[in-house]
This record gives structure tokens, sequence and C-alpha cells, in this order.
């Protein structure tokens, strides 16, 4: 992906010339100006886009979380999962870990998989997990995420999921 690099605000979006013989004004789009449209249109071309969103309620969650469906697209492509979970209430009585799964499944030409990510471990307000995963998914098929819930005192500890399907390149 080529770098954006905004364009310098001295520089005039158009430089104005007359044309030979008729003396007609002509208005031309300056280098820079030219530079950074060209760089745009490259990077809009070449960014992820956003195909669904999945989290939690604002309230949180303290067990696991089934298949979900995130995203169904209409073509084949690649696609990038990213999510971020945090534990926002330890639990408190005998707990003394806590842990969370987090899995991502697809269709890849017909057959079924799925990635388990390493667990979140901990049972600390300050416990966060995070990860990014591209792969290749089968237009018309389900994209689906679930959560594995552990914890030594069950439904003690209450976590947040925020988790996203981009599109990175059809196929």
């Amino acid at each position: 992906m080529a770098t954006q690099q905004p364009p310098y605000p001295r520089f005039p979006i158009a430089e104005v010339t007359t044309e030979d013989g008729t003396g007609k004004k002509v208005f031309t789009v300056t280098v820079p100006w030219g530079t950074y449209f060209r760089n745009l249109r490259d990077d809009v071309n070449s960014s992820p886009i956003a195909q669904a969103v999945v989290s939690t309620p604002s309230a949180g969650a303290s067990a696991s979380i089934g298949t979900t469906t995130i995203v169904t697209p209409s073509s084949d492509g690649y696609f990038i999962f990213q999510y971020y979970a945090a534990v926002t209430t330890p639990a408190t009585t005998g707990a003394a870990t806590s842990s969370l799964t987090t899995t991502l499944s697809w269709t890849d030409s017909g057959v079924s998989k799925s990635k388990s990510f390493p667990a979140m471990t901990g049972n600390t307000a300050v416990t966060t997990d995070s990860n990014d995963y591209l792969f290749f998914a089968d237009g018309g098929a389900p994209i689906s995420y679930s959560t594995t819930y552990a914890s030594d005192t069950a439904g003690q500890m209450v976590y947040k999921l925020f988790g996203v399907v981009s599109s990175a390149a059809s196929a």
C-alpha cells in the first residue's frame, strides 16, 4: 500500500496557463496535488473494508458465546479477522485464574475450517488480548466466531469482546 502523503497547503490546487494562439485560459492540476490524488486512489483501493463488527453487550459477558455468524460474504475472497478482549470485572470468590478463548470459523474451498486463538488468561482488570488473522473464505458461507469461558468460579469474571471482519482482497 502506498504511503499517503498530505498535500502541502502552500501549493495551489491548479495553475492557470494560456494556450498558444488562442489566448484561452487553461487550469491544470499542480504536480503535488496530482500525486496526492493518485496516491489517495491507490490507498483507498488497497485498504481493507470492514464487512461486519461484533461486540458483547455494554454490560459485558460472563459465559461462553456459542457459534455466532459475523458475516456471510457475497463472494470468495481474503478476509482479516481482528479482535480485542478485556476483563472488565475480575472474579472475586476463590478464582485464581480465568480464561477466554476466541475461535473463528469459516469455509475455504468447501472445507470447514477454524482457528482457536491462544487463551487470554488472568483475573485482573488489566488483562487484555488482541489478535488478527488473514484467511480465505468462500462466498455464500458464513464467517463465525465463538468464545470459550473458563473460571474457577463460574460466571464471576466479566469480559468484553470487540471483533471485526474486513475484506482484504477479492479472489
